[in-house]
C-alpha cells in the first residue's frame, strides 16, 4: 500500500548518501520498501551516483574548483532525470527506458549491456563482478523484469553483494508465484528484518510456508521471535506449528529459549532443545529468574527434560515459591544425593513435594530405601510414605525389613501392597509375613491391595478360620480376575457360615463371574444356587425389570 505522503527529492538524495539521522533513515527506508514511486526514484539517484563515481577522476589538489562545479552538474542533471516528461523520453524500450545508467563520458548502460555483463560476471572475467557491484542499482531495477531468467540473476548478484536496499527491492518479487520460492530464500540470506512483515503476512496462505518459516529463522532476532510468536497464535494446524517451532532452532539460543520453554507440550520444540542442550541451558537458567511464574515454571520442566546439573541451586531455592512441586520434580529427575536430600527435606514441611518422588527415578527409589534402613523414626516413616507412590521391586528387600521391624511394621505391610500393584514380587514377601498373627489380617489385606492373580492361591490357603475368612473373601473381592471368582466359590462350599461375605463380594463381578459360571455351573450344579442367590445390582434400564442372565 502507497504512503499518503512521499519524502522530497533532498530527502531522497540524503538517503542515499547515508547522511540522515538513524531515526529519519529508518523511517524513509520503511517508506521506500512500500513506495514503489520512491523506490524507483530512489534508484535513478543511486545509478546517478554510481555513473559519477565510474566515469568522474578529479584531482582535487590541483583543480579544487572541479568537485563543487561537477557536483552541482550532477544534481541537475538528476533532476532533469526525474522530472523529465514522458513524453520526451527516450525512444528505446519500456525495459530499457527503465534502466538506463547515466554515464557522463560514454554511452548510457541498457538492460542488453547489464545482462551481457552479468554473463562476464558469471565467466569470470576479470572486472565483471567489481563493475556489477558498481551497478548494483541496475541490477535492483532489473528485478522488475518481466523475464524471470533476468530478475533471477539479478536476484543472485544482490544477496552475492549484500545491496543495503536489496531486501526493498526483493519484498514485491514475493506476489509473483513464478519467483516466490528464490525471493524467500533471498530474503532469509540477507538477514534484513524489514523483511518479516512481508513474510508473515505470506505465510498462510503461501505453498512455500516451510521456507518461509527458514526465512523468519534466518533472520533471527527479537523481531523475529516476535513475529514467530505471532504466527504460532494464528496458526492450528500440526504440521504448520511444527515449521514455526523448527524455525526457532535457526534462531539464537538466548532469544528463543523462551517461546521453546512455553510450547515443551508440542514435541517440535521438546526436539529443539533436546538437539542443542549445552547451548540452551545458561539461557533456560536466566529464566528461572523471571518474574512471571508461568515462564519460571516452562524454564523449571525444561531444565527438568535436559538433566541440567548446574541449575540445582537455583531449584533448590525455588522450593519455597509457587513453583515449588516443579522444581522437586525437576531435583528428582536429576537423581544426586544432594537433590533428592533437598527434596525429602522439604518434604517433611511440605507433603505435597514429596509426590514428586512419584516419577519413578530408580536414584530416588534407591535412596529412600537407604533412608529407610539407616535413618530417624520420622525419617523412616517419611520414606515409607513416599515408596508408597514410587516403590518397585527394587525397593522390596527394604520393605520386607521393616515389615520386620515392630515400630513401622503395619505401614511397611501396607506400602508392600501399594509396591504389588506394580511389581508382583511383594506377593511372595506378603505371603510370608501373613503366617505371623500379629500381622495377619495386615498381610491379608494388602495381598488384596495388590490386585494380583498370583495372590488368590495364598489367600485361600490363609482361610484357617472364621474372622480370618472373612478378611480372605473382602481380600478376594478386590481381585478383578476369574480366578478370584473361582476362589469365592470354593470359599463358598467350604466356608458356608461366611456365605453372606462370599456373595456380598462376588455381586461386585460382572462379566467375569458369568465367564466362570458357564465354565463351571455344569461340572458343579450346586453353584447354580450359589449364583442365584448373588444380589447383583438392578440393570440401568429403570423401565424394565432387572433379568440375570440364563446360566
Amino acid at each position: 500500500m502507497k504512503p499518503e505522503r512521499c519524502p522530497g527529492f533532498g530527502d531522497l538524495c540524503l538517503l542515499a548518501d547515508g547522511e540522515l539521522d538513524k531515526q529519519r533513515h529508518q523511517e524513509l527506508r520503511e517508506h521506500v520498501v512500500h513506495c514503489a514511486d520512491c523506490a524507483g526514484r530512489l534508484g535513478e539517484i543511486r545509478m546517478l551516483d554510481a555513473a559519477l563515481a565510474g566515469s568522474i577522476a578529479v584531482d582535487v589538489r590541483r583543480r579544487r574548483w572541479r568537485p563543487a562545479l561537477l557536483g552541482g552538474f550532477a544534481v541537475l542533471l538528476c533532476s532533469l532525470v526525474l522530472m523529465w516528461p514522458e513524453a520526451n523520453a527516450p525512444t528505446a524500450p519500456p525495459e530499457e527506458r527503465s534502466l538506463v545508467l547515466v554515464n557522463l563520458f560514454g554511452s548510457p548502460l541498457r538492460l542488453s549491456e547489464v545482462r551481457e555483463l552479468m554473463r562476464d560476471e558469471y565467466a569470470g572475467m576479470p572486472g565483471a563482478e567489481e563493475r556489477l557491484r558498481v551497478q548494483s542499482n541496475a541490477l535492483v531495477r532489473m528485478l522488475d523484469s518481466p523475464y524471470s531468467e533476468d530478475a533471477l540473476a539479478a536476484l543472485d548478484l544482490l544477496v552475492r553483494f549484500r545491496d543495503e536496499d536489496a531486501a526493498a527491492s526483493i519484498v514485491p518479487l514475493l506476489a509473483r508465484p513464478e519467483l516466490e520460492y528464490e525471493a524467500v530464500l533471498a530474503l532469509g540470506e540477507l538477514g534484513e528484518p524489514e523483511a518479516l512483515t512481508a513474510l508473515s503476512s505470506k505465510f498462510a496462505r503461501s505453498p512455500v510456508a516451510e521456507e518461509i518459516a527458514i526465512a523468519i529463522g534466518r533472520i533471527g532476532g527479537v523481531p523475529a521471535c516476535h513475529a514467530l510468536e505471532t504466527l504460532l497464535q494464528q496458526e492450528r494446524e500440526e504440521q504448520r506449528r511444527a515449521l514455526l517451532l523448527g524455525a526457532f532452532g535457526l534462531m539464537e539460543p538466548e532469544i528463543a529459549a523462551r517461546a521453546l520453554a512455553l510450547r515443551l507440550d508440542e514435541s517440535a520444540a521438546r526436539w529443539i532443545l533436546t538437539w542443542k542442550p549445552s547451548e540452551y541451558m545458561p539461557p533456560l537458567r536466566a529464566l528461572l529468574d523471571d518474574r512471571d511464574p508461568r515462564v519460571v515454571r516452562a524454564a523449571v520442566r525444561a531444565l527438568q527434560i535436559l538433566h541440567d546439573h548446574k541449575a540445582l541451586p537455583q531449584l533448590q531455592r525455588l522450593l519455597s515459591s509457587e513453583v515449588a512441586l516443579d522444581a522437586a520434580r525437576a531435583l528428582v529427575a536429576l537423581g544426586s544425593e544432594e537433590a533428592l536430600e533437598s527434596v525429602f527435606l522439604a518434604a517433611a514441611h511440605e507433603p505435597v513435594l514429596g509426590s514428586a518422588f512419584a516419577a519413578g527415578a530408580p536414584d530416588a527409589e534407591r535412596f529412600l530405601a537407604r533412608r529407610l534402613d539407616e535413618g530417624r523414626f520420622t525419617e523412616r516413616v517419611d520414606a515409607l510414605r513416599w515408596l508408597a507412590v514410587c516403590g518397585t521391586g527394587r525397593s522390596v528387600s527394604a520393605l520386607d525389613r521393616a515389615a520386620s521391624d515392630p515400630a513401622v511394621r503395619p505401614l511397611a505391610i501396607e506400602v508392600l501392597g501399594a509396591v504389588g500393584r506394580r511389581d508382583d514380587i511383594a506377593v511372595s514377601v506378603l505371603s510370608r509375613h501373613a503366617g505371623k498373627r500379629d500381622v495377619r489380617r495386615a498381610a491379608i489385606d494388602a495381598l488384596g491391595a495388590t490386585g494380583q492373580v498370583g495372590a488368590v492361591e495364598p489367600l485361600q490357603a490363609l482361610a484357617v478360620d472364621r474372622d480370618t475368612t472373612r478378611t480372605v473373601v473382602r481380600a478376594l473381592g478386590r481381585i478383578r480376575a476369574p480366578e478370584a471368582v473361582r476362589g469365592l466359590f470354593v470359599l463358598a462350599r467350604q466356608r458356608p457360615e461366611c456365605e453372606r461375605d462370599v456373595l456380598q463380594a462376588l455381586s461386585r463381578f460382572d462379566r467375569h463371574l458369568v465367564r466362570v459360571v458357564l465354565e463351571e455351573g455344569e461340572a458343579d450344579p450346586a453353584l447354580r444356587g450359589v449364583y442365584e442367590k448373588i444380589p447383583f445390582p438392578a440393570e440401568p434400564d429403570a423401565g424394565k425389570k432387572a433379568r440375570r442372565p440364563k446360566v
